[in-house]
């Protein structure tokens, strides 16, 4: 017996699609820190909890389908970002020159 079935990725699929309305430019300060997190896995998901801002917890539970675009998405962005290389590893970015550096 599978863990879960083709159907039941194809509805993952269907979902994930459907996203949450975008984030908006400036909205970095709104956005509690996360502190820490602990994960436990089940056949059919990744149990996730975050700790965040002072103390309070997120507790989520991922299917294999957003979990796998929720790590293609966190390695695209860091890499992007310059503060994580091709392996994952965390880089340390140089900030742009300011005008009296140049």
């Amino acid at each position: 017996m599978k863990a879960f079935t083709e159907t039941e990725v194809q509805e993952w699929r269907e979902a994930a699609k459907q996203k949450p309305s975008s984030i908006p430019p400036g909205a970095y300060q709104q956005f509690p820190q996360a502190r820490s997190f602990d994960i436990a896995v089940h056949t059919d998901a990744l149990l996730l909890r975050i700790s965040i801002g002072d103390g309070d917890l997120a507790d989520v539970r991922i299917n294999p389908v957003v979990a796998r675009n929720l790590m293609a998405a966190i390695m695209g962005a860091g890499i992007a970002a310059g503060w994580l290389n091709d392996l994952g590893d965390i880089v340390f970015p140089d900030l742009p020159s300011l005008p009296d550096e140049t």
